[in-house]
């Protein structure tokens, strides 16, 4: 959502001595300021009028190790909730609540059942 070009995925792939000699997490972030760097090409403008645009919205996968990560100068949990996912996160919560209220439950009983730290941290 809100690139214009589509989705990329770029996954770091390691050796196992990368996590035990202290480099991984600054390189991965590294790759991260790298990524988030990139400025898009506007190329609607066509090959003539071609332009760079804003830095791509970069998101992690949820899958992958990120949590270590510094993102637009914050601790990536806070930029993800207020920046990179604050009108996702408020249209999930919208959504699951209609869900719930057909169905006969609430956002409590979901906070019960799958609470973690992550999601009540993204989430609740």
């Amino acid at each position: 959502r809100g690139n214009t070009l589509g989705t990329a995925s770029i996954e770091i792939l390691t050796v196992p001595d990368a996590v035990t000699d202290g480099e991984w997490e600054g390189f991965c972030q590294k790759v991260y300021e790298k990524w988030a760097g990139c400025p898009t090409v506007n190329v609607k403008e066509g090959a003539a009028g071609k332009g760079i645009g804003a830095n791509p919205k970069v998101r992690p996968h949820w899958a992958k190790e990120w949590t270590s990560l510094q993102m637009g100068g914050t601790e990536a949990k806070v930029f993800l909730k207020e920046v990179a996912y604050k009108e996702e996160i408020r249209e999930f919560k919208d959504v699951l609540a209609e869900i719930g209220v057909m169905q006969g439950w609430g956002l409590g009983d979901l906070k019960a059942r799958f609470s973690n730290q992550m999601w009540d941290t993204l989430v609740f």
